[in-house]
Order: structure tokens, then sequence, then C-alpha cells
């Protein structure tokens, strides 16, 4: 039960309270939930204000002290005063006197006195109640008109913000309705572009479509022209070969009239004395024309190599394989015939893509998965090894294919080509290079092969033990292993043509199994972190690499390119041959030798010794066992097929310089050659194999180089095929002499020699312009080779233009001459 004498408890919320409910309100409701939440809290205040000037009422007329003391507290708590009231003291108790009693009215005049006062009292409550009463009717008409007045502007106010929302809502509804017609629009306008797209496209198809059909006609139409133009090619190469051999045999047939001539006049001479006597003359009768070419006794051909001697379609009857005279030899007329046999050189039927077997053989397998590991040691990245990789076999790609078009336009062995580049006669000194380079090329290699085997097989003896005692201490196992070696790789050489060609094949096919293999295997092992990623910035480390990469393949085949791709008849496509060849001897050994990067990157800083060490040994302890036989069977059958194919491209160069032996002379001579070098560095030289091979790869590849330059610059001007004949004579086209591209050959040399650099005994000249140049660290790097190579290549490109076409001009106007002598006609004498 309530108490009356306390005011009515407020049903509306407090100003702060209101704020925070109107906050709420907006956030979960919107402005209609506040607008609502306003009305409500305006009528509780109307109603708390009704309710509490009934309660003032209610106590005035009550009129009791409690009434009184509650409307004083209310009036404390409205003026923020507190609402406790003011203890009044009590009266001390008057104690009676003795002496009132002798006072005859002093009752009547104490309470006439007190009824006075109670009088004064009651007035001036009366009094006081009254104007109490004015001032609580005043102060709650003025209460009653604040709380109207505050009602009334709360009421307006929220009814304002009520309509502003509600015209915010309204201009929100009218810019998402505005909104939606926009979208509405622009959908509509996406559609109509989609469509308009969608028919362009349609369009484009259609016109894409005929213009595919237009090209593959055109394609087909230019494939036809290209066939009947390689048609009609090939009917004019075996029209000026046919050409060719009429022209040769008109002019041996004319040296065969001059000689008859002679013989005639001499006859006539002895026989004067019997003119006159009928019985020793005879009757002479005038003989029948023949054609020159019916009278000649055989076709000129170029070819004297150890490979024709040793071919099958060799006869001692039809051939003379060396002439008094020092030029090549040449058939000549069979007894009793007045025709010639043609001459068999080579087999020139090839296709260019047995050149994919012939280099892959060279390229693919152990040799380029062992890069990786060999490069382990270097302070370098994987980028940094990639990008040498590349550069070195760029430039070796390169080099080989140009070379290889210049076998096939021929059909001779390259130092023979080279002679066009230098001139017949001196051509001797950078042909003399090239063999004594691939003799010590070769060699050197060998040694290198057969030493990274040392260890690797299971019962064989160390490879550095001595095999036959203390006799001869340079016979070791290796020297007995490199002897076995060269035997095997001689024997292959000997017998070349299909034989080598079969094994080629076969290398090859062994060596893809064996990289698939290990790609198979160690594929999972790849893991390069973010070192390996990045470019250390290492220049001179780099450029070493790539020279390293560029003189191993491309110096060590440069001179040896021709020997292979001459076989290709020369009608073939030189584009296809170039693809070919860039293939096996380019891509698939970067491919392959990336991939090796790629997993001895990956494999931890502890096992880099053993790379060192034996590198492969620690490639083959991350392999089965059974791949690890399958990767060494491939590597020995790859070196019995590198080491044959350069002992065929030495004994067949050998031809360039007038040294004119027979396979079955000639093989032997160079095994044992190869095998003094080999004993010789065994027993004499006291720096590693490193060291030597080193110094090889530095003064070796700018000889090559140097001249590769030249020569593969020479071949890139040409645009017709090499006169054959002229290649033998010095009076030919090409001349005795070329001396801007040999004083360009000896400036390389001297040049590139100047910025490589070696620590064997006696070669500390090298690297003299280095030296003067303050560049020791390029010098280190063999930049020297890069140098030869560049500089030799700018001669004939600034030089020999001019020359080469007027050589092609004179060798167009003879093949003109001899279109012209077909029809000739010789009396028989």
């Amino acid at each position: 039960m309530t108490n009356p004498f306390e005011p009515p408890k407020k049903l509306a919320l407090s100003d702060a309270d209101l704020a925070e409910a109107l906050a709420a309100a907006q956030g979960q409701e919107g402005s209609l939930g506040a607008m609502e939440l306003l009305e409500k809290q305006s009528e509780l205040r109307a109603a708390d204000s009704h309710a509490y000037v009934q309660w003032v009422r209610d106590m005035e007329t009550l009129g009791t002290p409690e009434a009184k003391d509650a409307l004083a507290a209310a009036r404390r708590r409205a003026s923020g005063l507190s609402a406790d009231p003011v203890v009044s003291q009590p009266a001390p108790e008057v104690t009676e006197d003795s002496w009132k009693s002798l006072v005859p009215d002093w009752n009547e005049r104490q309470e006439s006195a007190v009824a006075a006062k109670e009088k004064a009292i009651a007035d001036a409550l009366a009094l006081a109640d009254e104007k109490a009463k004015e001032e609580i009717e005043s102060a709650v008409a003025a209460a009653v008109a604040e709380a109207e007045l505050e009602a009334e502007l709360k009421r307006e106010e929220a009814v304002a913000k009520v309509k502003a929302e509600a015209e915010a809502l309204a201009a929100e509804k009218l810019a998402e309705q505005v909104r939606i017609a926009e979208e509405a629009a622009a959908a509509e306008a996406l559609a109509a572009e989609e469509l308009r797209v969608e028919a362009e496209r349609v369009e484009a198809e259609r016109v894409e479509a005929e213009r595919v059909e237009a090209e593959r006609v055109e394609a087909e139409r230019v494939e036809a022209e290209r066939v009947e133009a390689e048609r009609v090619e090939a009917e004019r190469v075996e029209a000026e070969e046919v050409i060719r051999e009429e022209l040769e045999r008109a002019e041996l047939a004319a040296l065969e009239a001059q000689i008859a001539a002679e013989e005639l006049a001499k006859a006539e001479a002895e026989n004067a004395e019997v003119l006159s006597d009928p019985e020793t003359s005879e009757q002479e009768s005038e003989p029948s024309p023949v054609r020159a070419a019916d009278f000649a006794t055989g076709s000129f051909d170029i070819i004297d190599s150890a490979e024709q001697a040793a071919s099958e379609e060799f006869s001692e009857d039809n051939f003379e394989v060396l002439l008094n005279d020092g030029e090549l030899g040449y058939a000549k007329e069979p007894a009793g015939s007045a025709k010639d046999l043609p001459i068999s050189t080579i087999d020139r039927r090839a296709k260019p893509y047995s050149q994919l077997f012939v280099w892959s053989s060279l390229s693919v397998g152990l040799l380029p998965i062992l890069f990786g590991y060999l490069s382990a040691s270097l302070e370098l990245s994987f980028v940094d090894k990639a990008l040498s990789l590349f550069g070195g076999l760029v430039v070796s790609t390169l080099l080989i294919a140009v070379a290889a078009v210049g076998g096939k336009r021929s059909g001779l062995p390259t130092l023979y080509l080279s002679r066009a580049s230098f001139g017949v006669n001196a051509n001797y000194l950078p042909a003399i290079a090239q063999v004594l380079v691939k003799l010590g090329f070769g060699a050197t290699l060998l040694m290198v092969s057969v030493g990274l085997f040392d260890g690797t097989i299971q019962g064989l003896p160390v490879f550095t033990e001595l095999a036959v005692g203390e006799q001869l201490p340079g016979v070791t196992w290796a020297f007995a292993l490199i002897a076995m070696l060269l035997v095997v790789s001689s024997l292959l050489a000997f017998f070349g043509g299909k034989t080598l060609y079969f094994a080629q094949l076969g290398a090859a096919a062994v060596g893809a199994i064996a990289t698939l293999i290990f790609v198979a295997l160690t594929f999972s092992q790849i893991s390069l972190d973010q070192t390996d990623l990045a470019f250390t910035g290492n220049w001179t480390g780099v450029l070493g690499l790539a020279v390293l990469v560029s003189a191993l393949f491309g110096g060590f085949w440069i001179s040896s390119v021709a020997e292979f791709t001459r076989k290709v008849s020369m009608a073939q496509s030189g584009k296809k041959l170039v693809l070919f060849v860039s293939l096996s001897a380019g891509v698939i050994p970067m491919l392959v030798a990336s991939f090796s990067l790629m997993v001895s990157s990956s494999t931890a800083a502890t096992f880099v010794g053993s790379f060192i060490a034996n590198p492969l040994t620690a490639m083959f302890a991350q392999l089965p066992s059974w791949a690890s036989s399958f990767l060494l069977v491939s590597g020995v059958i790859s070196m019995i097929v590198w080491f044959a194919a350069w002992a065929y491209s030495t004994s067949v160069s050998l031809s360039a310089i007038s040294v004119r032996i027979r396979p079955a002379l000639s093989q032997p001579i160079l095994v044992l050659l190869t095998l003094a070098v080999v004993y010789s560095v065994a027993t004499f030289a006291t720096a590693g194999l490193s060291e030597i091979l080193d110094a090889v790869i530095a003064i070796c590849g700018v000889l090559v180089f140097a001249w590769a330059g030249i020569f593969v610059a020479d071949i890139s001007i040409r645009k017709i095929a090499y006169h054959e004949v002229s290649l033998t004579r010095d009076y030919g086209f090409y001349k005795s002499v070329n001396a801007v591209n040999l004083i360009a050959f000896v400036i390389a040399v001297a040049l590139g020699l100047g910025f490589v650099t070696s620590t064997l005994s006696g070669f500390a000249w090298l690297g003299y312009l280095g030296n003067l140049a303050s560049a020791t660290s390029w010098s280190d790097a063999n930049v020297g080779v890069l140098i030869s190579l560049g500089f030799s290549v700018l001669f004939p490109l600034l030089f020999g233009r001019k020359r080469i076409r007027a050589q092609e001009s004179e060798v167009l106007t003879i093949e003109a001459r001899k279109r012209d002598l077909e029809h000739v006609e010789l009396n028989e004498i």
C-alpha cells in the first residue's frame, strides 16, 4: 500500500533516459519508432503533472502536520533541497511552582494567554495556510504551465523531427526508386551491349573462319608452289650436277685430246721416213664426231677422305685415291668404256631429321645430367647457373646450326669448307690449328671423362693405381681404361657410315631413357628457396660458366659439324636441318641440364662436398641401385659414341691439311698419338686434371672460336652452294690467300689469349691484355674466348660481302657456260 503523504511516482522517463531511449528506438525501428516513443512520453508527462497537482490539492485539503510536512518536502525536493523536515526542539517541561497558587487568577490568566496564543497561532496558521495555498496554486499553475509548455515544445520538436525523418525517408525511397530505375536502364543497356558484342563476336568468328579458310587455301597454294619449287630446284640441281660433270668431262677430254695430239705428232715424226713406203702406209679415215661429254674419262669430285677409302663402294679398279701432284683423287676411265662410272663419295640421301639422333647421342644422357652436380661447388644461385647454361648453349647452337647448313650445301668436311673463307693455301694455318685443338681437346676430355668414373664401378681398382707394376709408372688403370675406350671408339670410327650412325641412334635412345628415369625418380626432390631464385649479381662467375659450357660443347664440335650434316641431300630444306640440329644440340640439353640444376640446388648444403669429391657417386646416391646401374651403362655408351665421332671427324679433317692416310692406318695412328698425350700428362704433369682442363678450354677455346667466327659468318653471307672444284685449286674462285680473314684470325687469337688465364706453369703470360687494362677478374672468367668469337665474326660481315658476291657471280657465270657446252662435239683423234 503506497504512502499518501508521498508525491505520486513519475511514469515518464527523465531527459537523460529519454535521450537514450530515443537513440535505441531510432537505431532499431527508425524514425517511426522514435516518433511513437515521443508521443507516449508526452502523454505520460502530462499524466504525471496532473497527478502531482491533484496530490498537492489533497494534501492542502487534509491540512494535517504530516500533509504539511509532505508538501514542504515536495517543495524542497522540487527546489533541489533535501526532503528531510527540520526537527523542532521540544519545549522544556514547565514545572509548576508553588508561588502560582498565590495568584488567585493564575490559571485563568494562563488559560486566557494560552487561548490568545492559540488564537494568534490559528490566525497565523490560517494566514500562512492561505498564503501557502496561494503560493501552491501559483506554483502549481506555473508548474502546469511550464509542464504544458515543455510538453508542447517536446511535441513540436518530436513532430518536426518525425517530419524531417519522414522527409528523409521519402527522399531515400525516391533515391532508391531512381537507383532502381537507373539499374534497370543500365541492365537494359548492358543487355543491348551484350547482344551487340555477341553479334560482333559471331561476325568476327565468321570473318575469322573465312580468313582461316582463305589462309588454308593460300597455305595449300604456297605449299604446292613450294613443292613445285623444290621439285624445280631439285631438277635444277640435278641439271647443274650433270652440267658440272660434263664440263669436267670436257676438260679432261681436252686434256686427253692434247696428249693424243702430242703422241700423234711424235708418231708422225717417227714414221716420216717410211711414209713413202706403200707397204707401211695405212689408209686413214676421218672419224665421226662424238660429244665431249661421251669422250670424258670421268666426273671430277672432291671428296677423298678416310670414309670414302673405307666405304663399301670403293674399288681399286675405278679409283686413284692419291695423286702425285697433291690434289684429291678422281675417277679414271674404266677399261673398254667410253663413259665414266660416277664416283661414289658419300651417300647423300639422309633426311634432316636424322641429325636429331646424331646430335642427341652427343648431347643427351649423362653429360647434361652431370652439369648440375659438377657446378654445385660454384658460388652461384640456380638463376645464375641457368643463365650461364642458356647463354653458353645459345652460342654453341647458333654456331653448330650455321655450320650444319654449310655441310648440307657442299657435301664436304668442315675444314675443306674453311678454304672458301681463308683461301685454299692460307687455310692450312687455321686448319692445322683446328686439328691440333681436336687432338689436345679430345685427349684432355678423355682423361677427365674416365676420371669421373673412378670409384663408381664396384670391382674395379682405384684408377690411380699402377696396372703393370713400377716399370711403367704412367700406365695406371685409368690409362688402361682410356686405351680400351680408344680402341673400341676407333674401331667404330673406322667402319663409320651406317655403323656409326646406328651406334649414335642407339646411344641417343639409351640416353633418352636414362634421362626420363632420372627425371621420374628425382622430381619430388626439387625444393628451391628464395636464395636459389635470386640473381646474385656475380657477372664474372656467370660469364665464366657460360664460356665453359660453350667451349665444352660448341668449341669441341664446331669443327666437326659438316662431317655429319654433309650426308643430308642438298635438295632438303635448310630450315628443317637447322630446326633438328637446334633441338638436339641446344633445346634438349638445356632442359635436361636445367632440371639437373634444380635437383642439385635443392640438395642440402652438407652434400655439396660429396658433389665436389665424386659427382657421379653423389648423383647415384640419390637413385635406386638399378637406376644408377642404367645411368652408368648409358654414360659408358655415350663416351664410346662421343669419342668414336671425335676420332671419325679428326681422321676426316686430316685430308684438309693434305695428310692422306687411309682409315686402316689413320685410326691406329690417332690412338697412339692420343695415348702418347695421355701418358705424358700422367707421367710428367704436376698439375691436376682440373687445371689442365681449364688451360685447354682457355687456349683451345680461343683458337676454335677465332676460326669459327670467320667460318660461320662466311657461311651466313653465302646464298648458293660452294664450287667444289675451286676448293682444291688455288687459282679457283676462292683464290690462294684471303689476307683479310687470315689477319682477322691472327688478331682474334691475340686478343682472346690476352683475356684468358691459366694456373699451369709456363702459361703465366696469358691474360696480358687483362693485366694492362686492370681487368684480371674478367680474364679469370676466360672472357677472351667470347672476345675472339665476336671480333672474328665482324670481319667477314664488314669486309667480305663484296668478295663473296663477286665469287658467287663468277660461279653462276660458269654454270651458265656449262649449259652452253652441253652440245659441244669433238672429233676423235
